[in-house]
């Protein structure tokens, strides 16, 4: 039995990012730039340390907290479908991170009665390529299944084309394209731009201000935060943002404008192949369509699950748990 030890402090140490970058487990959700950007909407960190005997750390976990959940905006959505965060109090996104895999049972024990001292109410999912490795957290904790769509960026974006529906997903991306729709890679100046289409179609931003809005973009641009947004002539008609950080590119915040749906210009279809052929040219390793959910029976989940679907990913489970 390996002895682990757990430490929590409210600042990174100097080499958080760069062990995050030492594992395939490694995304944005667990670095300190995305810490940094959630304490500018409301949030507070969390860094939790685990070690060996021997003092050397075998893995880490970022958790953030927030007095009341209100992210309603891009990051909500991401958040509400990868860790379930409606209403809760402290929340983590696909950790822990885990750097010797043979302490993967010790840790998991150790973060069980550490979660359970601290008496928290508690939302958190595992990264996709971890095996489920909370789903043996055991009780109080309660497990759900979810899962996502993985597109291996390794592979040739000829045979990425060819595994996507011909009939819908490839279909629209030509006629957007014969719209004559163009793409363009966000700079921070275009982000309120963004945020606007947002706001035309009725969905909410976690930021009050552009100013604040502005701030948030520079503290998650340094972790790999992108965007894209579609145009028809000079027309912003729809966007998106992703973030790229370890070479692991997650998609959120997708928005088409009204213009868009009234003339059948399927911007969300052209600015996702764009991204994904972006990505391999980039040379990053996955490709993540964030989350579905694999045995909803809700009509709307079950679209979602049949749009992502038709991407030709693969589908990875994993687990959230709550408490």
């Amino acid at each position: 039995m390996k002895m682990i030890s757990i430490e929590i402090k409210n600042d990174p140490d100097s080499k958080w990012n760069e062990r995050l970058l030492q594992s395939e487990l490694g995304t944005v959700y667990q670095t300190k730039d995305f810490a940094a950007a959630q304490t500018i909407i409301g949030g507070k960190p969390n860094y939790v340390s685990f070690s060996n005997q021997n003092g050397k750390i075998v893995g880490q976990l970022l958790i953030i907290s927030y007095s009341k959940f209100q992210n309603k905006g891009s990051f909500g959505k991401i958040l509400e479908k990868i860790s379930s965060t409606k209403g809760q109090t402290y929340i983590w996104v696909y950790g822990p991170v885990i750097f010797d895999l043979e302490c993967t049972s010790e840790i998991v024990e150790s973060l069980h009665k550490f979660l359970i001292s601290k008496k928290w109410k508690i939302n958190g999912s595992n990264h996709p390529l971890s095996n489920q490795i909370l789903s043996k957290i055991g009780k109080p904790f309660k497990i759900k299944e979810k899962a996502t769509f993985l597109i291996d960026l390794s592979k040739s974006k000829e045979k990425i084309w060819d595994k996507m529906d011909k009939h819908s997903v490839r279909k629209n991306i030509k006629r957007s394209e014969a719209r004559e729709v163009t793409i363009k890679k966000m700079e921070k100046s275009d982000f309120s731009t963004y945020l606007k289409i947002f706001e035309e179609t009725g969905k909410t931003t976690p930021f009050p201000s552009n100013e604040i809005a502005e701030k948030w973009w520079e503290k998650m641009e340094q972790a790999g935060h992108n965007g894209f947004l579609a145009y028809e002539n000079e027309t912003p008609v729809g966007g998106m943002a992703i973030t790229t950080f370890n070479g692991y590119v997650n998609e959120f915040g997708i928005v088409r404008s009204k213009r868009d749906y009234s003339a059948k210009l399927y911007s969300q279809d052209l600015l996702k192949w764009k991204v994904i052929d972006w990505s391999i040219s980039k040379k990053f390793r996955y490709y993540d369509l964030t989350g579905v959910s694999p045995n909803s029976t809700n009509e709307k989940e079950l679209g979602i699950y049949r749009y992502k679907k038709k991407w030709g990913g693969e589908l990875i489970k994993y687990s959230l748990i709550s408490l």
